[in-house]
């Protein structure tokens, strides 16, 4: 079995740009509706279908890096799982002025303080333990952000390296909270509140009026910040929350004169996160350092973290038994029973890729219909359907006797938007981890 996935393996010289556009292709002119092509479908023959499952062989590697600019959401904080290591997050911001010329720094005007306040996304936007308390820094940028519109999750700024701000405490999800409007104070959905020092009030509050001419202007002023939790939590401590930071309730505000403030908007403003797996345990690090070899564990972890590869070892020698219809193929996959414990729950969802000719995941046929779910299910197991991916390699075989026998297993950065790992249960001889194909002989 081995010696046949080496010898497939190197026959694949078709451009990933033409497997790109025939796989669309293919996939846009198929006509069946559901999983199942009847075995009436196929023609006046009757043809009953064969059900086989496929040898594989899996293994963890390295996660990509993935856009993090566009995502609604931007995570905050630190962990230490167990069973994984320490992983973090630090969004970056900038702020958008739509007042121009608001003459703060005038003789008669009083400065009282300001105040940053970020909204958290929802009560069930974080993962890990939300009861450890974390230190949180928050720094000044001294690199502008980039051109375009493409930051990704390995991506950093340099910043002052003293803050401008500092919250120690525990995340409350759960609790709204009260902000200063005129003289009075209103209660708003819970946002992350932090007092900014004194200098840098100063700072905004001083500023030449040709500070607030522009945006622009403004932004050459404040190129932005970052947060960063300073913590160091032990084994089993710590947590990371979702925030939306394209909200109106997140900014900072610089009040003066007792009843009046002044806004900087981190709604419609530029900004991303950097994830940082910071350490991970030996059992990990193993597997992605060995490469393709066998293993009855493998990890999953979003973020950067990482995710598994599963070689079919067998299907060069599948593909050629003759021409065929793939009714259904589906990847079960399992968790490892007693991993899943609070605070470290099962991610809601897999998604199967496929390698392209830099190793990079991208997405196979069936992502783009209907059929491809990938949620848990009541017995905590992933059904991935890859249906359309076999038949796809079953048509390039027929043609030039090249295919893919790889596929990627990653847990999603979005839908929903959160950390998440997950151990898998892979040994293939109890049937944990399998690859089941419902077929036709043409």
């Amino acid at each position: 079995m081995r010696a046949a996935f080496q010898m497939n393996s190197n026959r694949l010289k078709v451009p990933l740009i033409v497997l790109l556009g025939a796989l669309v292709l293919w996939s846009s002119c198929k006509k069946k509706e559901d999983n199942l092509v009847l075995p009436d479908q196929l023609g006046t023959v009757k043809v009953e279908p064969d059900t086989d499952t496929l040898s594989l062989i899996s293994y963890t590697i390295n996660e990509d890096s993935f856009i993090t600019e566009s995502m609604p959401y931007k995570l905050l904080g630190k962990m230490n799982d167990p069973e994984f290591g320490i992983s973090a997050s630090e969004p970056y911001s900038q702020f958008t002025i739509t007042d121009l010329n608001p003459s703060l720094n005038d003789p008669s005007n009083k400065l009282d303080s300001v105040v940053l306040t970020i909204r958290y996304t929802s009560t069930s936007a974080f993962y890990g333990n939300l009861n450890t308390s974390q230190s949180i820094s928050i720094h000044e940028l001294t690199d502008d952000f980039p051109a375009g519109d493409n930051l990704a999750s390995n991506q950093t700024l340099a910043f002052d390296p003293t803050p401008i701000g500092t919250y120690n405490g525990t995340f409350n999800l759960s609790d709204s909270t009260l902000l200063r409007e005129g003289n009075g104070t209103v209660k708003v959905a819970p946002c992350l509140t932090v007092k900014l020092s004194s200098a840098f009030a100063s700072k905004l509050f001083n500023a030449p009026s040709s500070t607030y001419a522009s945006d622009a202007t403004f932004k050459q002023f404040l190129k932005g910040i970052v947060l960063r939790s300073v913590s160091n939590p032990s084994s089993g401590e710590g947590g990371i929350v979702a925030l939306t930071l394209d909200d109106e309730l997140s900014k900072i505000r610089i009040y003066y004169n007792d009843s009046l403030s002044y806004e900087l908007n981190m709604k419609s403003s530029r900004s991303f996160a950097n994830y940082q797996i910071i350490t991970q345990t030996p059992a990990i690090t193993a597997q992605q350092a060995a490469g393709s070899m066998d293993y009855s564990t493998n990890y999953l972890q979003s973020l950067t973290g990482a995710k598994v590869a599963v070689e079919m070892s067998n299907l060069g020698s599948f593909l050629g038994l003759g021409d065929k219809v793939i009714h259904k193929a589906e990847l079960t996959i399992k968790p490892m029973s007693g991993s899943f414990n609070a605070p470290y729950e099962l991610p809601q969802r897999l998604l199967a890729l496929q390698p392209d000719s830099f190793g990079n995941s991208i997405a196979i046929p069936d992502l783009f219909t209907s059929r491809f779910d990938g949620s848990k299910n009541n017995d905590d197991a992933y059904v991935l359907n890859v249906t359309e991916f076999l038949q796809f390699q079953q048509n390039t075989f027929n043609t030039n006797e090249t295919f893919r026998d790889v596929l990627h297993v990653i847990i999603p950065n979005q839908s929903p938007i959160a950390p998440s790992r997950m151990i898998i249960d892979s040994d293939k001889s109890n049937f944990n981890m399998f690859l089941s194909v419902v077929y036709s002989e043409l």
